[in-house]
């Protein structure tokens, strides 16, 4: 055994939970435990290892969750706050453990620098929030948000200020991206170059792949929040003329006021019998949705990478996705176009979705997504993230 490794969940070790930035940590923990390492999940809270498993579908044999307040859903305390928790967490367990390594994901809390010292230290972003603060970055919601949430994240942005490095004077550390977009911001921010290491596709299922199989099927993966722009999908699909065709919105619903609008909206369009929502669904279920559908819409104006699109792709989904600059499902999973289609309005979603239903068998051989899907293989992420190491 080489030693310990910590690896501090996304959003600076919040929780151990959903989305792909948890997916990616556990594919760090699977690297490690396969090169010798014992790797420790360093988070406030968090789900145990099996419900993680079968959520992710990543196993893991060797690591240990060690989450400072147990297991169990997000806390609902303000942001500051679970940052100034977690910062004592650390120093208490840095000091303890005394880990080889520690990777921190998406920022750096600011913590004893002495205890670095002592380990090797990595940081992995999704995104950095010292970004966002820094240079005063919030998303293109399709639904304003409330005045009370608006003046909250002035609040604690300013806050964050005395809580995370944001500027040059973050230690010396390895820095890594995910995507072109967040490695552009972190050299902004740090005024050095990082490594980029794109987020792995993880298949560990047992299904057949056939295109026979496939339905007149769209689907929207994504986190149920306003960023998404889910609203923007449900009405380019209110305009198809492929009358066959039914939409999918799986995902975790982040947002009960936004998904209220999303469910309003589709009644007001009149299409309740075509579009179904599908919340917190387990590997198997998603993986089988996506071995029928055709097509896999991100519809976000700023999203860093996304691997649900590069899923979509996996199992032949015709990607169509926002041409935007800091749309990373634009810029890095299709190469600007070589290997999907983009829109930069409805109505041209509209039309991208019916002409790829129409054609989709001469569309797929020419894209073809799935190739395209497996260089980001989990082999792939685990080379250059074992050789970094």
């Amino acid at each position: 055994m080489k030693g310990r490794a910590f690896i501090v969940a996304p959003n600076i070790g919040l929780h151990m939970g959903l989305g792909g930035g948890v997916r990616t940590v556990l594919a760090m923990a699977k690297t490690l435990e396969e090169i010798g390492y014992e790797p420790y999940l360093v988070a406030l809270k968090g789900y145990s290892l099996s419900r993680l498993s079968l959520i992710h579908g990543v196993k893991l044999e060797k690591s240990k969750p060690l989450y400072f307040l147990g297991e169990g859903k997000p806390l609902k305390l303000p942001f500051p706050m679970q940052i100034s928790l977690l910062k004592l967490f650390l120093e208490k367990v840095l000091m303890r453990y005394r880990p080889q390594i520690t990777i921190f994901n998406d920022d750096m809390p600011k913590i004893d620098e002495r205890l670095l010292r002592a380990t090797s230290v990595f940081l992995y972003s999704h995104f950095p929030y010292a970004a966002r603060v820094k240079f005063n970055i919030t998303d293109a919601y399709e639904t304003p948000p409330s005045r009370d949430k608006v003046y909250l994240d002035i609040l604690y942005r300013k806050l964050l200020k005395r809580l995370i490095y944001i500027d040059h004077a973050i230690p010396d550390v390895m820095l890594i991206s995910n995507s072109t977009i967040t490695n552009t911001f972190m050299k902004l921010l740090w005024h050095r170059d990082p490594i980029t290491i794109y987020p792995p596709l993880i298949v560990d299922y047992d299904f057949k792949k056939s295109q026979n199989n496939k339905e007149n099927l769209i689907m929207v993966l994504a986190t149920i929040q306003p960023n998404k722009r889910i609203g923007d999908v449900i009405k380019a699909f209110s305009k198809l003329r492929y009358s066959k065709a039914r939409l999918v919105i799986v995902g975790h619903k982040s947002s009960e006021r936004y998904v209220r609008y999303l469910s309003d909206l589709i009644k007001q369009l009149k299409i309740e019998s075509k579009v179904t929502f599908m919340f917190d669904v387990y590997e198997h279920e998603k993986w089988n949705l996506l071995a029928k559908s055709k097509v896999i819409i991100s519809a976000a104006h700023f999203e860093p990478f996304g691997i649900n699109i590069v899923e979509g792709m996996y199992m032949n989904n015709i990607p169509i996705v926002y041409k935007g600059s800091f749309s990373g499902p634009w810029i890095d999973i299709t190469n600007k176009g070589k290997y999907g289609l983009g829109f930069r309005d409805v109505e041209e979603l509209a039309e991208l979705i019916d002409s790829t239903l129409n054609d989709y068998n001469y569309i797929v051989q020419k894209l073809s997504p799935a190739t395209r899907a497996r260089e980001f293989s989990y082999q792939r992420f685990r080379e250059q993230f074992a050789n970094l190491l």
